[in-house]
C-alpha cells in the first residue's frame, strides 16, 4: 500500500486533515463556512484514522516522530503543543470524534464515522503506549 512507502512522509497532511476536522466548532461566527468544511473534513479524517491510524498513534508516543518544521499548531478548540503528541491524540479519540457522534447537525453516516474512528482510536491507545 502506498502508506507503507517509506519515502512519503505523510504525517504533515494527516496532521492537516485532523486539525481541519476536529479543531474547530461545529458552528461559530462563520458557521455555514464552518459547518461547510467540518461536513466533508470529518468524513475524511475518519478515513484516516480507519487506514493509518495505528501510525498516527506511533507518531504521537514518539518523539522522534515530530514534525521538523514548525507546523501543525492549533485551531480554535486545541491549544496544547504542536505537531503530533499524545494529548493531542487524546483531544482527538475522546472528546471531539464522540463529541461529534452526537452532533444532530451532521448526517447519520458521518456520526456513525466519527464514533467508529474514536473507538479505533481508543483501542490503539492500549497498544501504542
Amino acid at each position: 500500500m502506498l502508506q507503507h512507502e517509506e519515502r512519503f512522509d505523510y504525517r504533515l497532511e494527516a496532521l492537516w486533515t485532523l486539525r481541519d476536522a476536529l479543531e474547530y466548532p461545529v458552528l461559530d461566527s462563520s458557521s455555514q463556512q464552518q459547518f461547510a468544511r467540518l461536513y466533508r473534513a470529518v468524513p475524511a479524517a475518519t478515513k484516516l484514522v480507519e487506514t493509518i491510524g495505528q501510525k498516527i498513534c506511533q507518531w504521537c508516543h514518539d518523539l522522534q516522530g515530530r514534525l521538523q518544521e514548525d507546523s501543525g499548531p492549533g485551531d480554535p478548540l486545541w491549544t496544547g503543543q504542536r505537531g503530533f503528541c499524545v494529548g493531542r491524540w487524546i483531544f482527538v479519540a475522546e472528546e471531539r470524534l464522540l463529541e461529534l457522534s452526537d452532533e444532530s447537525s451532521l448526517g447519520e453516516e458521518t456520526r456513525e464515522s466519527a464514533k467508529k474512528a474514536a473507538q479505533t482510536m481508543l483501542k490503539l491507545s492500549q497498544r501504542c503506549t
